[in-house]
């Protein structure tokens, strides 16, 4: 089995990577395409990312029309942040059970000449072959000096594979940039998932915050969280765009009150990052990216005074007590 993985954060998936893989996938006659969407990159943001569950939708969307296209969501059970090289180990470990397994590991090459600084680049290629796709003869060329300056006994192997693609000048940053400003984003990416983000409201940065922090805010009070206070701290903070805080007038309420809203938010496939404070209880963080909620224990509220911190935040919303 010749495996091409292509990962990448897809935010959004365009013609540009399509095109890319179709060309690799029949250039080293591979058998199969597995596009792989990044969780958590280690180079990124939390805030600055699209919803993973979005992310994977737009990719089965993209490449529903060829049949050895497929779209993996491994990431998402693995930790955090989403190396590389642990992708791959995952990978050879669920697949390789049933079948042998050679790996093609596509990647761009300005990540190409930056991977020295990505974690563990020797287990990289010691896992899979490295399809370093090129734009242009000249690229190829230098491709192939600095694998020879940097990774001349991979290269020798054959590990190291530069492979000239199609250049489309289309570019995810480009699409989110055109969706915001009202702008039509056909023919850069397929009409599926052009109508997906119209349906969900994807990159309209005007109309999904206020959406998505009612889904939260209605979460912590189906929770039966109490004096819940939302708090817009954009511009203000580079953690998040807002902080929802609530309380509990017990522990033990304030860990129901955690349990019912993960619970409520998993429905809507949507997963924390990272959850602190479960075990005690006194002060629980459960970070989605953009939104922040922090539950606490009624007296720990007081000491900690988060209001008093972001005094400078908009309340969105505020219930008395």
């Amino acid at each position: 089995m010749r495996l091409g993985v292509f990962g990448g954060t897809f935010d959004p998936i365009h013609f540009g990577h399509l095109r890319a893989a179709l060309e690799v996938q029949e250039g080293l006659g591979l058998d199969e395409i597995a596009f792989v969407p990044s969780y958590q990159p280690p180079h990124k943001r939390r805030r600055d990312l699209t919803d993973f569950d979005h992310r994977l939708n737009l990719v089965e969307r993209a490449i529903s029309c060829i049949d050895s296209f497929k779209c993996l969501d491994i990431e998402k059970r693995l930790p955090i942040p989403s190396f590389t090289v642990n992708t791959l180990k995952a990978l050879r470990s669920e697949l390789s059970a049933s079948r042998d397994l050679d790996l093609y590991f596509l990647m761009g090459s300005d990540a190409f000449f930056e991977l020295k600084q990505w974690h563990d680049p020797e287990g990289i290629l010691e896992l899979a072959n490295l399809v370093v796709m090129a734009r242009g003869k000249n690229h190829v060329e230098n491709l192939v000096e600095y694998a020879r300056k940097e990774f001349s006994e991979y290269l020798k192997k054959g590990r190291i594979v530069p492979f000239q693609v199609t250049r489309l000048e289309i570019s995810s940053s480009k699409i989110r940039t055109l969706r915001r400003g009202g702008h039509r984003v056909h023919y850069l990416l397929p009409q599926d998932c052009i109508k997906y983000m119209e349906e969900h409201k994807i990159y309209m940065e005007k109309e999904k915050g206020p959406e998505r922090l009612n889904l939260f805010i209605e979460a912590v009070k189906e929770g039966h969280g109490e004096r819940v206070v939302a708090l817009d701290v954009r511009g203000l903070s580079s953690i998040c765009d807002y902080f929802i805080i609530a309380q509990g007038r017990s522990t033990r309420h304030v860990q129901g009150t955690a349990d019912k809203l993960r619970e409520r938010l998993k429905k809507e496939r949507i997963y924390p990052l990272d959850v602190e404070g479960e075990r005690e209880g006194k002060w629980i963080l459960l970070d989605y990216g953009d939104i922040v909620i922090h539950l606490f224990y009624e007296p720990m509220r007081e000491f900690y005074d988060l209001e008093g911190l972001w005094h400078e935040a908009r309340r969105v919303v505020e219930e008395e007590e």
